[in-house]
């Protein structure tokens, strides 16, 4: 879980619609449906596959997975 506080991003998917991120699971679907695959794009990918394994804390894999749709232009919410 991204703790209390989905992260909202404009979907690539589903034409433009809001969806509420609320897992690790749920941010690397989103960023598949991206169309670019940058470098903040690879690091969120893998930080949230190593959060779904454990190996970091699941708010290292948000704050990647934030930074990476701020960077594609999806990013709704602002912290």
């Amino acid at each position: 879980m991204f703790q209390t506080t989905p992260v909202s991003v404009r979907s690539m998917s589903n034409s433009g619609l809001t969806v509420n991120v609320k897992s690790c699971e749920a941010a690397i679907d989103e960023m598949d449906t991206w169309p670019k695959r940058t470098a903040k794009w690879r690091l969120a990918y893998q930080r949230c596959y190593e959060a779904i394994e454990d190996r970091v804390p699941v708010a290292d894999a948000r704050k990647a997975f934030e930074a990476a749709a701020k960077e594609a232009g999806v990013l709704r919410n602002h912290p």
